[in-house]
């Protein structure tokens, strides 16, 4: 089976995976086709990224698998924990290759192909990709982590001008109407905020937008321009300090690429 076969194997595969779980309660069934409808969007943001950078049809592929099984251990996760909140659960890239492992996911690969799945889910959700990382790796984990932001831009902000309630999506954050001040202070310097130190709505939000800084490709930057996410993230904050300083320096940023 070539890489391009597994990828249409795989899909089927999640897709009977997912509808395994308990379904019976609308909380889990909305949350269970939130992250299948983004795993399936992050898989097209990965294609979008893979046309503009000229990929192969081979690493295209193996970009597409790393897009498909990203999130494999959120719906393990959730089943257990219900929350998508690593620091109340489980590290969702890890658990994510311990499922990979268990259900042998990528037999069948060359062994440098499931490597490279295997690094880029692992480190897809970590702060910073790992220097020690080689660089085929590197770049397969800066694909997958530049088009899943892309989504969940969407996701999120989809979730704001619904004006709609949902504790897994805010990852049960406050909320209060206020800023971590480490949180600000990380983001004021270019650093992404640790998720562990996110406290309230307004730190996820101030910190998704800070997210631009972390993009590792010209292709992603011009996604993030075509749908003003930057803009209307910041229209469901208020027009205070923290958010015109962390708003204007990414603005700055996307706009100086």
């Amino acid at each position: 089976m070539n890489i391009i076969e597994h990828f249409n194997h795989i899909k089927q595969w999640l897709e009977n995976y997912i509808a395994s779980f308990d379904r019976s309660d609308s909380f889990t069934a909305l949350n269970l086709d939130l992250k299948r409808e983004h795993t399936f969007r992050v898989c097209e943001e990965t294609s979008i990224i893979a046309a503009g950078l000229g990929l192969n049809e081979t690493d295209a592929a193996i970009a597409g698998l790393c897009a498909l099984l990203h999130d494999v251990g959120r719906f393990e996760q959730f089943h257990r924990y219900r929350t998508f909140a690593d620091n109340l659960s489980v590290d969702h890239g890890d658990f994510g290759c311990r499922i990979i492992e268990q259900y042998r996911l990528l037999d069948g690969l060359e062994d440098e192909h499931r490597q490279l799945i295997m690094d880029a889910v692992e480190h897809h959700n970590k702060i910073t990709i790992s220097e020690d990382l080689p660089e085929r790796s590197r770049f397969f984990t800066s694909i997958l982590r530049d088009a899943d932001k892309l989504d969940i831009w969407k996701l999120v902000i989809d979730y704001y001008d619904n004006n709609t309630e949902n504790d897994a999506v805010k990852l049960d954050l406050s909320m209060d109407n206020t800023f971590t001040e480490k949180v600000f202070l990380d983001l004021l310097d270019y650093r992404m905020a640790d998720k562990k130190d996110l406290r309230t709505l307004n730190d996820f939000k101030l910190n998704q937008m800070a997210w631009v800084f972390d993009l590792n490709f010209k292709c992603s930057v011009r996604r993030v321009k075509e749908k003003g996410y930057l803009r209307r993230i910041a229209s469901h904050m208020d027009n205070v300090m923290e958010v015109q300083k962390i708003y204007s320096r990414a603005q700055a940023y996307v706009y100086s690429l």
